[in-house]
Parts: structure tokens; sequence; C-alpha cells
């Protein structure tokens, strides 16, 4: 990616510190994959309230576009047939468990799959609910 890409990892101490009443430092039992869905569904609904609403730092658009509106279970199977008719759909795309390994791809053909766009597409909406929340 850069020739100076590991200077991202160098360690500066003063930006290496946690305020320690910022730290989580319990224990949570692990979540069925049922609860933690419900769990995200709650988070995402309490997201797009707080945009519609304009409180805090979130804003209508941002992290929500009007096909984010139908986020039922089954919406990837729907996105991927209708976007992938040239693409032979057996079944769901693998989940991308490791983003960065390319199976063999160059980069611009990974980007163009569907799976990893989805993922990307995912992954980018995570970080963005992370930083405006």
């Amino acid at each position: 990616f850069g020739d100076n890409m590991e200077r991202d990892y160098q360690p500066i101490p003063e930006l290496d510190t946690y305020e320690e009443d910022l730290i989580d430092r319990d224990e949570y039992a692990a979540l069925s994959p049922g609860a933690r869905a419900a769990a995200e569904s709650e988070m995402r609904e309490r997201d797009r309230a707080m945009a519609e609403r304009g409180d805090g730092r979130m804003r209508r658009g941002i992290l929500f576009d009007a096909a984010d509106e139908d986020a039922r279970p089954g919406r990837r199977r729907r996105i991927v047939q209708q976007a992938g008719e040239d693409e032979p759909m057996d079944d769901m795309p693998e989940a991308i468990e490791n983003l960065e390994d390319l199976k063999g791809h160059s980069i611009s053909e990974w980007v163009s799959m569907i799976g990893p766009r989805l993922e990307i597409k995912e992954q980018i909406q995570a970080v963005s609910a992370y930083v405006c929340g």
C-alpha cells in the first residue's frame, strides 16, 4: 500500500495511553447470534431515531441510505441476487473474515466482487457509527 505504511504503527507514548476511568474492565457473557442481532437492531433503531431528531453528531443520510430502511434478515441475500445478475449465485457469498486476504485477486477485482463490497460497506458503517455515536 505504501513504503511508509509501517509508520502508522510506531509507538507514540503520549497518544498510546487511555484515561483509566474510560476503560471498561467488566466481563460480559458471550451473546447468542439471536441476542446479538436483537442488540444490533436496537442500536440501529436508536441511531436512526437520533439522526431523524438531529441529536448528537449524527445526521440523516450519513449512516443510512434508502436501501438501509429495509434492514430485515435476508436483505443481504436480496441485494446479492439483485446486484449479481451476471455472477453465478448458488448461495450467499462466503463471509469475509479477513478482508485483507485478496485470495489471489488484484485489489480492483477484489473490491468489485459482491462479498467484499458488502463487507467493506458494513465495516465503513460500523466505523461511522462508532465515530458519530
